[in-house]
């Protein structure tokens, strides 16, 4: 839950790095370019420090890089590998099994509720979440019909303190729904908090 504080993190990074390129006349290319540069610097630490799946690696017959990832996993959480992973100890996988699946079986009987709720879900929010994201600049827009503000060349003016506003929203909203989700579990506050944001929309 709380890794969606980087999703809100993100959201005011991208307003302040285009509060210093497009508030200030620069070219869009500067601002996508600056935007660009977290996304390469994620890749390339996911390069360095994210190691290959355990699992994986003995589908592939690497015991041996397999048990090196899964030993050093050990003494990240405090615990004496030795206990626990030995390359000498000839370890396998327990159902090695490789499973097919074609994109049809998700309507099957067995997965056909469960694909349908969670399309239907993700689509919901989606389209809410980003709906709303767009909606914010026009409703702190100073233009009477709402279609938006231009400077004297014609570029696209932006309010970016209200665009600020909402990201720092967002990221109390994480805070608040962190706290319930712990202590009431996700399927009840999901149901209130989708109802009620639907139920808000109309006001």
């Amino acid at each position: 839950m709380y890794i969606n504080y980087f999703w809100g993190m993100g959201s005011i990074s991208v307003i302040l790095l285009a509060y210093i390129t497009l508030g200030f006349g620069y070219s869009w290319r500067w601002f996508v370019l600056l935007n660009a540069i977290p996304s390469f610097i994620s890749v390339v630490m996911c390069y360095i420090f994210i190691p290959e799946s355990p699992r994986w690696l003995m589908t592939k017959n690497q015991i041996d890089e397999s048990i090196a990832i899964l030993r050093k996993v050990a003494k990240i959480n405090g615990k004496n590998p030795d206990e626990y992973f030995n390359v000498d100890h000839g370890y396998s996988l327990r159902n090695d099994v490789i499973e097919s699946s074609r994109f049809s079986d998700l309507f099957t009987p067995k997965w056909r509720k469960i694909t349908l709720l969670l399309w239907g879900l993700w689509f919901g929010f989606g389209f809410s979440y980003n709906g709303l994201c767009l909606a914010i600049p026009r409703v702190f827009d100073s233009s009477d019909d709402g279609s938006g503000t231009f400077d004297e060349d014609e570029s696209p003016s932006f309010n970016f303190q209200a665009l600020a506003v909402s990201a720092a929203a967002e990221m109390i909203g994480t805070l608040i729904s962190a706290l319930v989700v712990d202590s009431f579990g996700r399927i009840g506050p999901q149901v209130v908090g989708f109802a009620l944001s639907g139920f808000l929309v109309f006001f």
